[in-house]
């Protein structure tokens, strides 16, 4: 029996007029067909992650002092060589740039 596959994404949250600094305490919430999948806040450097997710279209949306942010993603599982590798797999780094 093959095991469910998920992925994980990770991300920051970071300041329009300066991308080194990150926004910490954002509020970051993943959707898919307009339904919130998971939130999360942002660590003190800005930064978040995501796991157990599918394949799929999703959106990233992300918030702080009423000022919010939309992207549109879509995960792929990436092609394995070794099939016993970890099962949660990292889609890599999304920027959200807000402020």
């Amino acid at each position: 029996m093959t095991q469910e596959k998920f992925i994980q994404i990770g991300g920051r949250v970071v300041d329009e007029t300066d991308s080194s600094k990150g926004i910490p305490e954002a509020t970051v919430s993943i959707m898919q067909d307009g339904k919130i999948i998971k939130t999360t806040k942002t660590d003190k450097d800005g930064y978040f992650k995501f796991s157990g997710l599918k394949e799929g279209e999703y959106i990233l949306k992300a918030t702080k002092n009423e000022k919010e942010v939309i992207e549109e993603i879509t995960l792929q599982k990436p092609e394995r060589v070794d099939e016993s590798e970890q099962i949660d797999e990292s889609y890599g780094n999304i920027k959200i740039i807000i402020w």
